[in-house]
């Protein structure tokens, strides 16, 4: 009876077990009815350039029917004519560039998936977008920054520029490239190439001589080269005194300071080394640098160096001072350069790039540097990332701060504080400011304008003008920044002129943030 009653027990258990599984099954339902189109240019944006092929391909469940409708300078590709199908997928070749709406009309056997969600409807309606770009044909124009004359585009133009001055060039390509370069190419093979940004660029050319000109424009879709021979003829620049452009010392060459002026300079070995002086200066101690020798670069005749018997640290403090009376610099056109006394910039790697910060300003807009809605004076000022005036690329910051005004912004990216990452350590914040107008202290309580920086971790970092800040000339201004460590670093930045009875305007361009070496 025991073995009777398990058998039993075992079959009523299997029987359960299939009843149970047999009431959670459902049957399959009928086709379901769900939108799905897929482009081949899907991952460029739907952009395709004219006379290039794409296709669209309706992958829709519960079609019952469906029409493409497009315009009128659509092909297949073989070139018919193409303003409707009803095939699944259609191959399409645009003739004409520009914005082209592609309508696909469905008829669903029921209700429809579309847009996540359902529709109280068989019918479906999707328009598609798709950017048109004309075939990319590079095209510029090119204008003498100190007059406004336009440059003639043509072989053997020989448009004469004296060493030195700006050129601006603007990209007038068609078919939107993304790349735009100027190269300059003169006689002797020397080269010099310049990439525009936003489709402008400075070109300022110090080598004497003719250069052809190559400017090649390209995109995903394509790429035109446009080239003049005998394009530039670099004059000696006898009108202008010979302007001082940079000096500088970098990582790799640390025992040396470069020294760049606008224009070509004859033999720079004559010059008598006495005719420099060296400040240097590392905290409250004074070190003992030594001139040994003086060098010209062997193709940038506008750059010399002064070549030291030690390393330079950018914790540094540098000043290099030249006497005319003792020396003899001269441009190739016999013009003197005069006496000068200027820092050492110490170029190191910049924190800011890769960061989400924009220290050029080339690539967020006016609404990522976000006012902080303080009220009273800190409101009145306006700020605007511009074209008008920039010290390299294509833009900078413009800050008006009004009279008895001030500022108060942070940088954000995609709605979020943009922010640095940083090691333990100092640091040198700096910027370049070119000040078209300067506010003063004329209210009585004597506060000049400034502009400082407040970082999270709650350090302040002020840049101050006053009567003998430079007015008309790009300025860089630095501040140092003993950082403990800590989060990721963002940025509020209030900028006074409340005490001032007139505005205070600047234009700020390639913000730094530099990791200090220390002296061993």
């Amino acid at each position: 009876m025991n073995k009777l009653y398990i058998k039993f027990s075992l079959i009523a258990m299997l029987a359960l077990f299939f009843a149970s599984c047999e009431k959670e099954y459902d049957a399959p339902t009928g086709e379901p009815n769900h939108n799905m189109i897929e482009s081949s240019i899907k991952n460029t944006g739907n952009e395709v350039q004219v006379n290039g092929s794409f296709y669209l391909y309706d992958f829709s469940r519960g079609i019952e029917s469906r029409t493409w409708e497009l315009t009128a300078d659509a092909t297949d590709l073989e070139g018919k004519e193409l303003l409707s199908s009803s095939d699944q997928r259609i191959d399409v070749i645009f003739t004409e560039p520009g914005e082209k709406i592609v309508k696909l009309y469905q008829v669903f056997g029921d209700t429809v998936y579309s847009n996540g969600g359902f529709k109280d409807t068989h019918l479906d309606t999707t328009s598609i977008t798709i950017t048109v770009l004309d075939s990319v044909r590079a095209n510029f124009e090119a204008m003498r920054v100190k007059d406004n004359s336009v440059l003639t585009n043509s072989n053997g133009a020989l448009n004469e520029v004296l060493a030195g001055r700006p050129v601006l060039y603007t990209d007038l390509s068609t078919g939107e490239p993304t790349d735009v370069k100027y190269i300059f190419t003169k006689e002797d093979g020397l080269t010099s190439e310049f990439s525009a940004v936003d489709g402008l660029v400075n070109v300022r050319l110090s080598s004497l001589g003719v250069y052809k000109l190559s400017m090649v424009s390209s995109s995903n879709f394509g790429r035109d080269t446009l080239m003049y021979t005998d394009y530039i003829k670099v004059l000696a620049n006898t009108e202008d005194p010979i302007l001082l452009e940079s000096i500088t010392n970098t990582v790799d060459k640390r025992n040396r300071i470069e020294i760049e002026f606008d224009s070509e300079l004859n033999d720079v070995t004559t010059c008598p080394i006495e005719a420099f002086n060296l400040d240097v200066t590392n905290g409250s101690s004074a070190i003992n640098v030594v001139i040994q020798s003086i060098t010209q670069d062997e193709v940038l005749k506008n750059v010399m160096y002064l070549n030291l018997d030690q390393d330079l640290y950018s914790s540094d403090v540098v000043t290099v001072n030249y006497d005319e009376t003792k020396g003899n610099l001269e441009s190739i056109s016999y013009t003197q350069v005069k006496t000068f006394s200027n820092n050492v910039k110490f170029i190191r790697p910049n924190m800011f790039i890769g960061s989400d910060i924009d220290y050029s300003f080339e690539t967020s807009t006016n609404a990522d540097w976000r006012y902080l809605w303080w009220g009273g004076v800190w409101g009145e000022y306006s700020l605007d990332l511009t074209s008008d005036k920039f010290l390299d690329g294509a833009k900078s910051m413009s800050l008006n701060m009004y009279a008895e005004g001030g500022a108060i912004f942070t940088h954000e990216k995609g709605g979020n504080p943009a922010t640095v990452t940083m090691d333990k350590g100092l640091y040198e914040l700096g910027i370049w400011v070119y000040i078209e107008n300067l506010g003063n202290a004329d209210t009585g309580d004597n506060w000049s304008p400034d502009l400082r920086f407040f970082p999270t971790d709650g350090k302040e970092l002020g840049f101050f003008f006053n009567d003998s800040s430079p007015i008309g000339e790009w300025t860089y201004m630095s501040v140092e920044w003993d950082f403990g460590g800590g989060d990721p670093q963002s940025f509020n930045i209030r900028g006074y002129n409340a005490s001032s009875t007139v505005p205070m305007e600047m234009y700020i361009d390639n913000m730094q943030l530099i990791k200090k070496e220390q002296r061993p």
